[in-house]
């Protein structure tokens, strides 16, 4: 668990430090005083990402060079360890005050799930948001295939690069041997995601039956490009499509075009769903990801993120939701105002914060 959390110029903290953490914690505090800033921390420790944009120069405190999150975690075995990352002109990462040359090496001290407003997004939104959501999943669960994806995307942008020069003899040649490497990358990315789309599928159709009731068919369906679930299939598209690749510049075919459809009863939520169904499966969605990543193993711990999201559920899905995310070694809650008392809440630390600060 997370025992302490220390910031520097992230966000709208310039310097902040949060002792006193326990199992289930609350932060109160009025929309923009740095609630969900807190969780976006929490989670960049694990994954060396934001939950909330691409772009890690987006989450610097306006006019600094850069910034710093550390934290100091116990385990259920009673030990410790102290986990930093700056970013400033680059980045450094340590455990233990012993530096940490690989991003791989230090994810995952803490496997995190978020629950944010925005998940319905997810279910509506467009597939890039998708694709995200599955690879950092897939990365929280499986450490080895954020190395994967990260050679495949290396590997793509080089490629690229020489499809932009235009089509000659020298960049077909330069092209051409990167693509081994897609291949190569681009099978099990696509192995990986059928494998855990497929796991996902199963515990949320569960999970919608607890809390709806009823009987629904769902599935997360995977729709991947033709041709990359086979290494050889794979090359022989790149000589089919290599042409078309120099005219738009890009490759146009892999899975970082890939897509996964929510269907419930038989039709697709994206196009036919009402807003409460959509909320629904990207909820059970996320509820889905504790159930797998606690199946999986006893370390690292779990961290449950809930960004202002129990308001909006009735008293029914409410308690489904309190009853999947107990199994979670830690959790953390914002909200506006002060929550009704409940069993599931009682007990919890509380923290005020306003304007960057603990109040």
């Amino acid at each position: 668990m997370i025992k302490c959390l220390y910031l520097k110029n992230f966000r709208n903290y310039s310097e902040f430090r949060l002792d006193g953490i326990g199992k289930i914690n609350i932060f109160i505090g009025k929309n923009g005083q740095g609630k969900t800033n807190l969780l976006e921390a929490v989670f960049f420790l694990s994954m060396l990402r934001s939950f909330r944009t691409s772009q890690i120069s987006d989450i610097k405190k306006i006019g600094s060079s850069g910034f710093y999150v550390g934290a100091e975690l116990s385990s259920r075995g009673g030990y410790g360890r102290h986990i930093e990352s700056e970013y400033l002109d680059k980045r450094k990462l340590m455990i233990e005050g012993v530096p940490v040359g690989k991003a791989s090496e230090f994810v995952n001290q803490i496997r995190t799930v978020v629950f944010s407003p925005n998940d319905i997004l997810l279910v509506t939104g467009s597939s890039s948001m998708r694709r995200r959501f599955a690879d950092m999943f897939i990365s929280a669960v499986h450490p080895e295939y954020m190395a994967i994806l990260q050679d495949y995307y290396l590997a793509m942008q080089k490629r690229n690069a020489f499809l932009r020069i235009g089509e000659n003899s020298k960049t077909i040649a330069s092209a051409k041997a990167f693509e081994p490497i897609l291949a190569d990358k681009g099978v099990k990315i696509v192995c990986f995601r059928e494998r855990m789309l497929s796991e996902l599928s199963s515990h949320v159709a569960g999970l919608v039956k607890d809390v709806t009731g009823t009987e629904r068919e769902f599935l997360l369906k995977y729709n991947i490009q033709r041709g990359t679930d086979n290494e050889g299939e794979y090359l022989s598209r790149f000589e089919q499509e290599r042409e078309r690749d120099f005219s738009r510049q890009y490759a146009t075919f892999g899975p970082h075009l890939d897509d996964f459809e929510f269907i419930y009863d038989g039709k697709a939520l994206r196009n036919y769903g009402s807003t409460g169904q959509c909320r629904l499966a990207s909820l059970c969605l996320k509820l889905a990801c504790i159930r797998i990543m606690k199946s999986s193993g006893d370390e690292p711990e779990i961290v449950a993120l809930v960004d202002d999201v129990t308001g909006e559920l009735d008293i029914e899905t409410k308690k489904s939701f309190y009853s999947v995310i107990k199994d979670a070694d830690q959790i953390f809650f914002t909200f506006t105002e002060s929550p009704d008392t409940d069993d599931f809440l009682s007990g919890a630390k509380i923290f005020k914060i306003s304007e960057g600060q603990t109040v």
